[in-house]
C-alpha cells in the first residue's frame, strides 16, 4: 500500500495506439475505465489505478495517437478496507449477541423442560427476558441496517408536532417509570413550530432516549423539553435525567455501535448497545445536532436541535 499521496489524475500521451501500455485492454473508441495494478517508480509499493485510454485523430477521424488517463485508486481503497473491516466487526458482534442470547435461552428452556420445583416460575421469567432482550436486539439491528439506506428509502417527510409525539411517549412509559418509583413529566414549549421530518424515524429517537433515561436512571426524575430557538430556528427536545451520570472519557463514543462505558452500574443494566447509534442516525438525517452533557452521579442531559424548515400541517 502506497505510503505517499501521488497524484489523482495524470495524462499521459503517445504517438501511436501501439506505444500505449495498456492497449490491450481496450477497444478501437474505448469509453470505460480500466482497472490495473502495478507499482511505483522504485517497485517498492504497489498501488491501483483506473485507466482511460483516449483516442487522438485528425479532423478526418484518421487515428493519429492515444491518450491515457490514469486516476490513483489507492485512497478509494483504504477506505472500502476500512469498510470492510468495520462490517466484519459488526457481524461478528451481531453473531455473539444472537449466540449468548440463544444459549441462554435453551439452558432455561431446558431446565423448564426436565425440571418442575419451585423454581419454576423464575426460569420461566429468565426464559422470557432472554426473549425480549433478544428481540429488541434484532430490532435495533434491523433499525440502524435500514437507516443506512435512509436516503432513497426513508419515509415520507412531513410537518411533524414534536409535542404531539413526545405526549405518545410519555404516556406509554408512566407506567415503567411509576413501576421504578421515577417521576417522568413534560415540559412543554408553547406554541412550538412543527419540524420537517419522517415521523417515524422522529419518535423512535424520543422512545430511546426517554427509554434510555429511565433504564439508567435508578432514582429521582426523568424530564423530557421541548424549545424553540428563534435566533437559530431551531427546534429542540432535550431529555434530563438524575441518574448514574457518565465519565468524560466514555462522552465522545456513546454513539458508536455497541459501545458501552465502563461501569460497574452500567454493565449490570442490560441493553444492545445500538439504541443511541441510531438515535445519532436519524438525527443526521434531519441534518440535527445531537449533543450530551453528563456528569457521574448528578445525571445527563442529551440534546437534539433540529432545523426549523418550512412546512404546511397535514
Amino acid at each position: 500500500m502506497m505510503t505517499t499521496q501521488m497524484e489523482k489524475f495524470t495524462t499521459t500521451r503517445f504517438r501511436t495506439k501501439q506505444e500505449c501500455p495498456y492497449a490491450f485492454l481496450f477497444a478501437e473508441v474505448p469509453s470505460d475505465y480500466y482497472t490495473i495494478t502495478g507499482a511505483n517508480i522504485s517497485g517498492t509499493e504497489h498501488l491501483q489505478c483506473a485507466v482511460k485510454p483516449n483516442p487522438c485523430s485528425r479532423d478526418d477521424a484518421v487515428l493519429t495517437g492515444m491518450a491515457q488517463q490514469v486516476r490513483d485508486l489507492t485512497a478509494q481503497n483504504v477506505r472500502l478496507q476500512e469498510k470492510n473491516r468495520v462490517c466484519a466487526a459488526y457481524i461478528a458482534d451481531i453473531a455473539h449477541e444472537l449466540r449468548n442470547s440463544l444459549l441462554t435461552l435453551n439452558f432455561y428452556v431446558e431446565l423448564l423442560a426436565k425440571r418442575h420445583s419451585a423454581r419454576h416460575d423464575h426460569y420461566q421469567q429468565m426464559a422470557v427476558q432472554s426473549v425480549d432482550r433478544l428481540r429488541n436486539f434484532v430490532e435495533d439491528t434491523l433499525n440502524l441496517s435500514r437507516l443506512e439506506f435512509a436516503g432513497t428509502q426513508r419515509g415520507e417527510m412531513v410537518a411533524v408536532d414534536l409535542n404531539a409525539l413526545i405526549r405518545e411517549v410519555v404516556t406509554h412509559q408512566q407506567v415503567r417509570a411509576e413501576r421504578t418509583g421515577l417521576e417522568l413529566r413534560f415540559v412543554p414549549a408553547t406554541g412550538l413550530p412543527p419540524v420537517l421530518g419522517d415521523e417515524q424515524l422522529l419518535l423512535q429517537v424520543i422512545t430511546n432516549l426517554v427509554t434510555n433515561a429511565l433504564k439508567y436512571t435508578q432514582q429521582g426524575w426523568v424530564e423530557v423539553r421541548t424549545i424553540f430557538v428563534a435566533a437559530t430556528q431551531e427546534v429542540v427536545l432535550e431529555v434530563a435525567d438524575s441518574g448514574i451520570g457518565i465519565a468524560a472519557q466514555d462522552v465522545p463514543f456513546l454513539f458508536e455501535r455497541f459501545y458501552r462505558a465502563r461501569d460497574k452500574q452500567i454493565d449490570a443494566i442490560s441493553g444492545t448497545g445500538l439504541g443511541l447509534a441510531i438515535v445519532k442516525e436519524i438525527v443526521n438525517l434531519h441534518q440535527g445536532d445531537l449533543v450530551v452533557e453528563s456528569t457521574p452521579g448528578v445525571g445527563s442531559c442529551f440534546r437534539v436541535c433540529l432545523p426549523r424548515r418550512v412546512a404546511q400541517v397535514r
